[in-house]
């Protein structure tokens, strides 16, 4: 669930996951024993109980750090939103090369 929450939120990958959250008062809860695959785009997509209700002050809200975005920029384009793509690895700047980069991509 950690890793699609930081998918969904384009934060990169879980690093840690953790249910220790607290709000005062217990907070709205609006999905609980919320299940994942893997395979999901987004937490929507995941199977949970629905608008739980009768949740207890104590309940654990579920919380994750993610490891941050994918760290992108464009070089020697006419202005700051055109470029050619590319990415940090390594403490090193790169370019992508891809035979049928398209729209998609």
């Amino acid at each position: 669930e950690g890793h699609i929450a930081c998918q969904q939120l384009n934060c990169g990958k879980a690093v840690s996951v953790t249910g220790a959250y607290r709000i005062q008062g217990g907070g709205a809860v609006l999905l609980s024993s919320i299940r994942c695959n893997g395979m999901e785009n987004s937490l929507g997509e995941c199977v949970a109980n629905p608008l739980a209700t009768n949740v207890s002050a104590d309940c654990q809200h579920a919380g994750v750090n993610c490891s941050g975005p994918l760290p992108l920029r464009l070089r020697e384009g006419p202005d700051l939103c055109s470029g050619r793509v590319e990415i940090l690895k390594n403490s090193s700047w790169g370019t992508i090369c891809n035979q049928n980069w398209d729209i998609v991509d």
